[in-house]
């Protein structure tokens, strides 16, 4: 009785091997496809992407924006290296440069569409975004929408050269848009969070004026 029960758990394990060995295969493959992934594949393309996004930038910096923006066939633009580089860095990085590129070629809607999908956790660049997001608004007389950005970009940073120029601009938007309580808002904002700053220099007057309205 004992070599049969025998018998038969053996026979057992030999049929459940084969599933066992086909899942430590699978593992094996999912092992091997990440390794070639992370380690070779993104590694290469996004080597290549930055290549490709550094002529754009010198463009960019020579405010060539349409060269910076589609390439001059020979070299690529923002928009090919945003296109055809998915999951790199380079490649987001183009989608704020062809938005910002957008932006001052009057494109306002694709600007808009281009900075919407932009996202980044360094405070000062995702603070630029969301003013060229304020700004092609306000281009398109969407006061509703550019004070929402304006006043993200004012509270994204905290970078003492930046964010009160930023907090600056938001405040004056909302006077603008006619929303003098978020005006002060921000005013006041910016005397007690930068009161060293140069901007805040003009605070207590702007201030002084909503507060006499």
């Amino acid at each position: 009785m004992d070599n049969i029960n025998l018998n038969d758990w053996l026979n057992k394990l030999k049929l459940n091997q084969k599933p066992f060995l086909i899942g430590l295969g699978v593992i094996a493959a999912i092992v091997a496809g990440a390794f070639y992934l992370t380690q070779i594949f993104l590694p290469e393309r996004e080597a290549e992407a930055q290549d490709a996004l550094f002529m754009a930038q010198i463009n960019f910096e020579k405010k060539n924006f349409d060269l910076a923006l589609n390439g001059d066939g020979k070299n690529k633009g923002f928009n090919y290296v945003k296109d055809n580089f998915s999951f790199t860095k380079a490649s987001d990085l183009a989608g704020l440069y062809a938005g910002l590129c957008n932006l001052n070629l009057g494109k306002y809607d694709k600007a808009i569409e281009d900075l919407k999908g932009y996202s980044t956790n360094v405070e000062e660049i995702q603070a630029v975004a969301y003013s060229a997001l304020g700004d092609a608004y306000s281009e398109k007389n969407n006061m509703e929408d550019a004070v929402t950005y304006y006043e993200k970009a004012a509270k994204a940073s905290t970078n003492t050269s930046l964010a009160p120029r930023l907090i600056l601009k938001a405040g004056k938007a909302f006077e603008l848009a006619k929303k003098n309580e978020k005006a002060l808002e921000m005013y006041k904002y910016l005397e007690q969070e930068f009161p060293g700053a140069e901007e805040t220099q003009f605070t207590q007057l702007l201030i002084a004026k909503l507060e006499a309205i």
